[in-house]
């Protein structure tokens, strides 16, 4: 049986927001998936935005998408700084 619970990571350890019907010392496959940052989402939106935009000119240079994936980088990292 597949479900998607949440959970908080504390103190080193998985902590479920919600009860589980597992017997103690029962093992289980966990797959995690990371929540996105508003801020990552609006720097996405805006790079394929950008992308849109250069891929409807009749050609792109390499050094245009170059400058477009090195200005989306600066701003990620700035974002994480």
């Amino acid at each position: 049986m597949i479900r998607t619970i949440r959970a908080r990571y504390s103190g080193g350890m998985l902590e479920p927001l919600e009860p589980l019907a597992l017997e103690e010392g029962e093992e289980i496959e966990l797959t995690l998936e990371e929540q996105v940052h508003e801020s990552e989402e609006a720097e996405d939106a805006a790079f394929a935005r950008a992308m849109e935009e250069a891929m409807t000119t009749e050609r792109v240079s390499e050094q245009e998408i170059r400058a477009i994936l090195r200005e989306r980088d600066e701003a990620a990292a700035a974002v994480r700084d």
